[in-house]
């Protein structure tokens, strides 16, 4: 705007320096722009390997504790670990030392740490 005026303008100046002026302004425009694209572009990229990294974690932590959930299943229904022999209460109603089916209650953050796990026996 203001070279191009002082340019057009009657005045007596050093056109070849206010010429290469306006050159170098364009120049620097385009490459400010330039900058500003790659910027945004480099940010949606990092969000997107950001939400990656996310998911493959969680599938990760998911994987495991469908793996931990099913070896406490296994261990549930095959009998391992049941109630000591010498107890002292007497039960009249159980014959079997199995475990009884249980179910399995874990609450997990955003950040996907386990924020509590319980287990509860069904009866």
């Amino acid at each position: 705007g203001q070279v191009l005026k002082k340019l057009q303008s009657g005045e007596v100046i050093d056109s070849e320096y206010w010429e290469a002026l306006l050159k170098r302004l364009v120049v620097y425009r385009a490459k400010a722009r330039l900058r500003e694209i790659h910027e945004s572009l480099l940010r949606r990229r990092l969000g997107e390997l950001e939400q990656r990294a996310w998911d493959e974690g969680r599938a990760a932590r998911q994987k495991e504790e469908d793996e931990a959930e099913k070896e406490r299943l296994e261990a549930l229904t095959s009998g391992g670990g049941a109630a000591g022999g010498s107890s002292s209460s007497s039960s009249s109603s159980s014959s079997s030392s199995r475990f009884k089916p249980a179910s399995s209650i874990t609450m997990v953050t955003k950040s996907g740490g386990v924020k509590a796990e319980a287990v509860v026996e069904e009866n």
